[in-house]
Formats: C-alpha cells, structure tokens, sequence
C-alpha cells in the first residue's frame, strides 16, 4: 500500500461576496427549490453556472440542509435508499 499524500486544498471557486449573493437569492426558494434553480442565479448573477451549483451545495452545507431534499418525488435513487435505511 502506498503512503496517503496530502494534497494543498483547492482554491474556493468562489469569492465571499458571490457566495453571499447566491445565498441570498437562494434562500427564498427553499423549502423545495425549483429543479434548475442555480441556472435561473447564474443568470441573474452572470456567474458560471458550475460555480453557482458549487455556492448552493455550500449554503445548504452552512444551514444544515441535505443535499437533497428528502420528500421530493425526483431525487436520485440512492439518497431515497438512503432515508429508507436511516
């Protein structure tokens, strides 16, 4: 087996001031999102839309939230699975 190498951590994709727009953009969506949403932000914020995709995951992950929402009728297989075990 070969030795773990740690690896420098990745530079964020995204500036605290754009992470904070998303938010707040974001936050009024929930409790069920629409599907696509981070297209509709990336828009409004003429971001990437991989890195508002990105900023998302991190807002959900700052309140706590799954990354997906458990009683919706369109999340993938496994996270259904997974709810069922738990």
């Amino acid at each position: 087996m070969l030795p773990k190498v740690q690896y420098p951590k990745r530079k964020l994709a995204l500036t605290p001031d754009q992470l904070m727009a998303i938010k707040n953009l974001y936050e009024p969506l929930l409790p069920t999102p629409p599907i696509g949403c981070h297209k509709i932000i990336s828009v409004q914020l003429r971001l990437d839309e991989w890195r508002v995709h990105v900023g998302i995951g991190l807002v959900r992950k700052q309140m706590g939230l799954e990354r997906w929402n458990p009683d919706r009728p369109d999340a993938p297989e496994e996270f259904k699975n997974k709810q069922k075990e738990e």
